[in-house]
């Protein structure tokens, strides 16, 4: 059964695909009718305001109350960039970078060691 079943079915497929009629003799069709549309500017356009890095001695301050739980890191702002050096244990890495993204700097240096 398996013997002509396979057979017929391949014979069906390429049968289909080549007797079926393609889109691409067919003539298309004028359209005799013009629409003219007019849009009205909107006026409720909602403006994302751009991300605010904060100043150096801001950071700086931030920073401190930041670290002052990580006796082994040292941060330091240089021109919105925040620079992370020392030691610090993997389990406690994510809290410290979340205290310190909290200082809303332009970007951070991680030159950790990690334990």
């Amino acid at each position: 059964m398996k013997r002509i079943m396979l057979p017929l079915s391949l014979a069906f497929c390429l049968f289909a695909g080549t007797a079926l009629p393609s889109c691409k003799g067919k003539e298309k069709k004028a359209e005799t009718t013009t629409t003219t549309t007019t849009t009205a500017p909107q006026t409720d356009q909602t403006y994302q305001s751009p991300v605010q890095v904060s100043g150096d001695q801001q950071i700086t301050e931030s920073l401190r109350t930041a670290t002052k739980d990580f006796p082994g890191v040292t941060a330091t702002a240089n021109n919105g960039e925040v620079t992370l050096t020392g030691t610090v244990e993997r389990d406690r890495l994510t809290t410290l970078m979340q205290a310190v993204q909290a200082a809303h700097p332009g970007k951070v240096n991680n030159q950790l060691t990690i334990k």
